[in-house]
C-alpha cells in the first residue's frame, strides 16, 4: 500500500512541477505570494515561478496545521488517484471440480482478478475467502492470511489485465463439524473501497459466490473379534479386536459397548484412532471382576468421525450385539488322587474293578453332582463304563464307581487310562481328571486252568453225555427190533 502511494505522490508532484504558477493562485503558508525557497527573490509569486518540490512539502506541512479539511482532501486525491479514471476490478472465486465434494476431498480453490486500470492508477487488491457454513447464518473468514494482489502482479491478455491465485492454507473442508450446503464468496478491498465477489455473477470455473455440497463418508469397521478361551475366568486375557476405516480419513472415536444377560449396558470404554485396528484388552479396563463368574456377556460398538456415528454390527433397529464372553464360574470343587483297585492284582480283563476319586465342594454347602467314569485302552477311545450322581459335601469325602464290564478280551495285555468327567469346573478349572494306570492287563485269555474244577466238569461233560446218548439210542433202537 505504502510503495502505491509513494509512486502516485511522485506522479503527481511531477505534473505539479511542470506547471507554471500564478501569484495568489496557489495557497502558501503567507499571505499571498511564495517564499522564495528556491533562492530567487520576491519575484516568486510571478506568472514564471515554478512549484519546486521543497516548496510542495512546507505546503503540505503548512495545510496539515492550519487548514485540516483541505488536508485531507490532499491525501484523498493522492492515494486514490483520479475517481473519475479509476475503475474498481473484478474478482471472481476461481473453481473447477465437482460442487458435491466430500469433508477431505483436496480442493484447488483460488481467486482470478481482471483488473482494467493503467498501471499509474492499480492499487494494491486484498482478498479474503468467507463462507456460510451449514447451519449458520453468517459469513466467516477461512483463510489465515489476506491474499495481496500488487500492482506489477497482472499478465497483460489482449487488453485485459488479469492474474490468479490459490489459497494455499486451505486445502478441505475436514475442519467441519456439519456437513452440507457451503456458501463462499471473496471480500475484495482496494484501501478506500470493499465489495464482494458475489456482485460479479456465476460462470464455470468463475464464481461470484461458490455454492458446495460438502458430504461425509462414515467410517467403516469388519472383522470384530473376541481372543480368548471358549469359556475364560474372568482374570484370563480376554481382547477385543476390530478393524476400522474412515474413507475421509478422520480421526475416529471407537467405543465397546458391554452387555450384560438381560440387554442392559454395564460397561464402556472409548479410545480414538486412525484407520487400521483397534483393540480393547478386558484386564486392561477392568472389564470383569469375581462377581462376573458364571455370567454371559455380548457387545457392540459405536464408530464416530465427529459427523456420523454407526454401530456395528449394523442392524435396522440398531439392537444387534455380538456374543461373548462366557465367564466361567469360580471353581466350587476339590477333586484329587483318583485311584483303580482290582480284585485280583493280576488285572485280568474279566475281574471286578474298583475305580475311585476324592472330591469335596469348596463353598459351605452341599451340591449334587453327576460324575461319568470313562475307560480307554490302547485300541479303544474313551467308553463310559459307569455313571452316578454323588453328593458333593465341604468334607473330602471318596467316590466309588465299581464294574465289573469295564474290559473285554481284546483289552488283554494294554495299558488303560481312566477319567472322571463331571459338569463343573474343579480347581484346576478343569471339567475332568484323568489317570494313566501303570499296570497293563493280563495277557490270558481264560479265566480258569486246564487243571482247576470248572474244566475238569467241562470235559468230564463232554465225555460222558455222548457216552449216555449213545447207550440211550442203542437201547431204544433194541427194544424196537425185537418187539
Amino acid at each position: 500500500m505504502k510503495k502505491a502511494l509513494v509512486v502516485t505522490l511522485v506522479l503527481l508532484l511531477s505534473l505539479f512541477l511542470s506547471l507554471p504558477v500564478h501569484g495568489g493562485e496557489v495557497l502558501g503558508p503567507g499571505g499571498g505570494g511564495g517564499d522564495g525557497g528556491d533562492g530567487g527573490d520576491g519575484s516568486s509569486s510571478s506568472s514564471r515561478s515554478k512549484l519546486t518540490l521543497d516548496n510542495f512539502v512546507r505546503y503540505l506541512e503548512s495545510w496539515q496545521k492550519d487548514k485540516p479539511t483541505q488536508y485531507q482532501y490532499m491525501v484523498k486525491l493522492l492515494s486514490t488517484g483520479n475517481p473519475e479514471s479509476y475503475q474498481t476490478p473484478n474478482v471472481w472465486l476461481q473453481y473447477a471440480g465437482n460442487q458435491t465434494v466430500s469433508r477431505n476431498e483436496p480442493l484447488n480453490l483460488g481467486f482470478y482478478v481482471q483488473n482494467p486500470n493503467p498501471l499509474d492508477l492499480r492499487r494494491t487488491v486484498f482478498v479474503d475467502l468467507e463462507a456460510k457454513l451449514p447451519g449458520e447464518t453468517k459469513y466467516q473468514k477461512l483463510n489465515l492470511y489476506t491474499q495481496a494482489v500488487q500492482p506489477f502482479d497482472y499478465q497483460e491478455k489482449g487488453k485485459v489485465n488479469w492474474t490468479a491465485k490459490i489459497w494455499p492454507e486451505f486445502a478441505s473442508f475436514s475442519c467441519l463439524e456439519k456437513v452440507g450446503d457451503v456458501r463462499l464468496r471473496a471480500l475484495v478491498s482496494d484501501g478506500s473501497n470493499k465489495w464482494y465477489s458475489s456482485a460479479s455473477g456465476n460462470s464455470r470455473p468463475y464464481y461470484g459466490e461458490l455454492v458446495l455440497n460438502v458430504t461425509n463418508s462414515p467410517p467403516v469397521m469388519d472383522n470384530a473379534t473376541l481372543i480368548c478361551t471358549e469359556s475364560p475366568r474372568y482374570n484370563d486375557p480376554i481382547e477385543y479386536v476390530a478393524s476400522v476405516y474412515d474413507p475421509d480419513g478422520d480421526l475416529m472415536n471407537v467405543t465397546l459397548h458391554i452387555l450384560d444377560e438381560a440387554g442392559w449396558e454395564v460397561r464402556n470404554e472409548t479410545q480414538d484412532v486412525k484407520s487400521g485396528q483397534v483393540r480393547f484388552k478386558a484386564a486392561q479396563y477392568g472389564f470383569f471382576g469375581e462377581a462376573d463368574a458364571g455370567k454371559n456377556y455380548t457387545y457392540y460398538y459405536t464408530i464416530g468421525d465427529g459427523i456420523d456415528t454407526v454401530c456395528y454390527p449394523p442392524s435396522e433397529d440398531g439392537n444387534a450385539t455380538l456374543e461373548g464372553p462366557r465367564i466361567r464360574s469360580n471353581p466350587k470343587l476339590w477333586v484329587e488322587t483318583p485311584h483303580v483297585e482290582p480284585e485280583d492284582d493280576n488285572y485280568y480283563y474279566w475281574g471286578e474293578y474298583n475305580f475311585s476319586l476324592e472330591m469335596r465342594n469348596q463353598e459351605p454347602y452341599n451340591m449334587e453332582i453327576p460324575v461319568t467314569l470313562k475307560i480307554r485302552t490302547e485300541d479303544k477311545n474313551w467308553k463310559p463304563v459307569a455313571k452316578r450322581t454323588v453328593l458333593v459335601t465341604p468334607d473330602s469325602k471318596r467316590e466309588y464307581f465299581p464294574t465289573s464290564d469295564a474290559f473285554d478280551v481284546l483289552d488283554r495285555g494294554s495299558q488303560f487310562s481312566f477319567r472322571f468327567e463331571y459338569p463343573e469346573y474343579d480347581q484346576n478349572n478343569s471339567m475332568s481328571i484323568d489317570m494313566q494306570w501303570a499296570n497293563p492287563l493280563n495277557e490270558r485269555l481264560m479265566k480258569n486252568g486246564l487243571a482247576s474244577f470248572p474244566i475238569a466238569i467241562n470235559l468230564l461233560l463232554l465225555m460222558v453225555l455222548p457216552l449216555l446218548g449213545g447207550i440211550f439210542l442203542e437201547r431204544w433202537m433194541g427194544k424196537g427190533r425185537m418187539g
